[in-house]
């Protein structure tokens, strides 16, 4: 989990803070969680959110990464905490540990290596679906052969390439999303603004 950063006018603040205290907070914690749920829609939609198939002229060129199964995309969480102006945090992250892990690995690059079996299998576009997904045929070893290191189908498909190791490189983009946006910077102030601004009127 990550805890963004949001920029405050402390005089706004300070003055809305003197006016009504529990309406500053209120007005706080309830930008912070329209600022955490609209970055929630906008890094599923443009980083877990990728369609089309394996190669070619159908693969979507948009950076993130594929949608697969959906499984990250359901494990990325956005959260507000926080009883007090000083407790109050916004938290963005993978709540499941496997999720965090996988999802760790396509932020920062890893080396991936098989733990038992001498070779990873990696999946060729014989293996996978439109979506990239295994499909089950491919998973059945029955007729299947390898040659020059390529796990064949019975009918000489390529499904499997035989590797010693994976390079995955760091494309994920979890952090830089949030940081290097102005405009969405930009965006939150004027949220936070927006709602201190309204409690200072309620509390007039």
């Amino acid at each position: 989990m990550i805890q963004p950063t949001v920029t405050i006018d402390g005089s706004l603040l300070r003055r809305v803070l003197r006016l009504a205290p529990t309406r500053a907070f209120e007005a706080t914690r309830a930008a912070f969680r329209e600022i955490m749920l609209g970055f929630h829609a906008r890094f599923t939609k443009e980083r877990l959110s990728k369609a089309g198939g394996t190669g070619g002229r159908h693969r979507d060129p948009r950076p993130g990464l594929f949608a697969r199964t959906g499984s990250l995309r359901r494990a990325f969480i956005t959260r507000v905490t926080g009883s007090t102006m000083q407790t109050l945090v916004g938290e963005a992250g993978f709540i499941d540990p496997f999720a965090a892990k996988i999802a760790t690995a396509h932020e920062k690059g890893a080396t991936i290596t098989p733990k038992r079996a001498q070779y990873l299998k990696v999946p060729l576009p014989g293996a996978l679906t439109p979506a990239g997904v295994i499909k089950a045929a491919a998973l059945s070893r029955a007729g299947t052969f390898i040659i020059k290191g390529v796990i064949m189908s019975k009918a000489g498909v390529p499904l499997f390439a035989l590797k010693k190791s994976v390079r995955l490189p760091p494309r994920l983009g979890f952090v830089r999303f949030w940081r290097e946006d102005q405009a969405l910077d930009r965006l939150r102030r004027d949220i936070l603004q927006r709602r201190l601004e309204a409690a200072i009127k309620r509390a007039g």
